[in-house]
């Protein structure tokens, strides 16, 4: 063989270990990348957005941050506090549990609602989902 044919054989092998250890290195990132994802979505951070009906406060728009578990009345005791005369003191909780949300009527006196269906035990709430404490509603964002 010439020079030229041996030094264009071995730029083409290096040619083919650098596409190989480039395409090693892509796919160790994506999933790097993506567990990273999955345990960020798995974390039990999200907030509820005040939609509507606070009498006395807090105002339409009020995000309340909310981490792992919350407990929703009008009693200031409560993570997320809402003054209004149709909230009760202790009127529903929301925990995270098995990689989702679950919302629960602590014995209100109105009633908890999830997109309009009544809460009888845990019942599941995703993201987007309008949550209604008497008649104030929020929305979950996770």
């Amino acid at each position: 063989m010439t020079e030229g044919v041996t030094i264009a054989l071995r730029l083409g092998v290096l040619a083919l270990i650098y596409l190989f250890l480039a395409a090693l290195a892509r796919i160790a990132w994506r999933d790097l990348t993506a567990a990273g994802a999955e345990r960020r979505g798995n974390t039990g951070r999200a907030y509820l957005v005040l939609l509507d009906g606070a009498a006395n406060g807090p105002h339409a728009g009020t995000r309340f941050a909310i981490e792992e578990a919350a407990s929703i009345g009008r009693d200031p005791a409560n993570n997320i506090a809402i003054d209004d005369r149709t909230v009760s003191a202790r009127h529903a909780a929301l925990v995270y549990e098995g990689g989702r949300w679950w919302v629960e009527d602590t014995g209100s006196t109105n009633g908890t609602f999830v997109n309009g269906a009544r809460v009888d035990g845990p019942t599941p709430i995703a993201a987007g989902d309008v949550l209604q404490v008497g008649r104030v509603t929020l929305r979950l964002l996770a």
